[in-house]
């Protein structure tokens, strides 16, 4: 837990929040806080700042002030299309989504995945909020991302029109090096199913207007593809 992140529901007063179960437990257990410490935190969607301990019980009362830190990042403006995954791989990605601060990520269904997926636990906003904030604390960013499930291929075709790289193994071409994200633009990548895709969904997915590019001479794990993909973003945004 690299970052403290403040939710409204622990707000006590305009400054003051009480912290109890997994955030409490860590201040006391892991970072051996003590009243008067000052640790890194901000306030979810809202500002970067920092916590002084104020009281440490069962719960841990403390006072969050503001500083002028902000987060300007390439990937508030990404999108991500992934077709179902196995609910544990969703849940990495979910954690990967948090953690660099992806604007959405977008479920769907393709002909090769197992549909009882869609049953899943994972989708209940409890658990979708509970990985998001995983990632965020890891990763220090304060912006919860959005998530949207498709509960059909090709259902909402107005969501797919604005894909600019469809992530495929088989395609000869690798990401441009001389390309550069803008952080006012936003973009978006679709993230197929492990299994493959069927011949009319790759079909469909070319015609889309989209760069077709490949990350790696590897097959790669869902999670690991949207790693690599993003890590490339990163790196040509040096």
């Amino acid at each position: 837990m690299n970052l403290i992140l403040l939710e409204e529901n622990e707000r006590i007063d305009t400054q003051f929040y009480r912290l109890n179960f997994r955030k409490s437990d860590h201040i006391k257990n892991i970072l051996k806080s003590k009243p008067g410490d000052i640790l890194e935190a901000g306030v979810l969607n809202l500002t970067y700042g920092n916590i002084e301990i104020v009281e440490i019980n069962n719960e841990i009362t403390c006072r969050f002030i503001k500083n002028s830190k902000s987060q300007r990042s390439t990937f508030r403006n990404l999108t991500v299309f992934s077709s179902l995954q196995r609910p544990q791989t969703i849940k990495k990605l979910l954690f990967l989504c948090g953690m660099y601060g992806i604007r959405k990520i977008v479920f769907y269904p393709l002909q090769k995945n197992e549909k009882s997926y869609l049953n899943s636990s994972i989708w209940e906003e409890e658990e979708i909020h509970k990985h998001f904030l995983l990632g965020m604390e890891q990763g220090k960013n304060i912006y919860l991302p959005e998530l949207k499930l498709l509960k059909s291929f090709k259902k909402s075709l107005d969501d797919y029109k604005k894909i600019n790289f469809f992530l495929n193994p088989e395609s000869e071409h690798f990401l441009d090096p001389r390309h550069r994200f803008s952080e006012s633009t936003e973009f978006s990548i679709i993230l197929g199913p492990e299994p493959g895709y069927t011949n009319s969904e790759l079909d469909f997915f070319k015609n889309l207007n989209t760069e077709e590019i490949k990350i790696s001479n590897f097959i790669l794990r869902s999670e690991h593809a949207l790693q690599q993909i993003l890590s490339q973003i990163e790196f040509l945004n040096r």
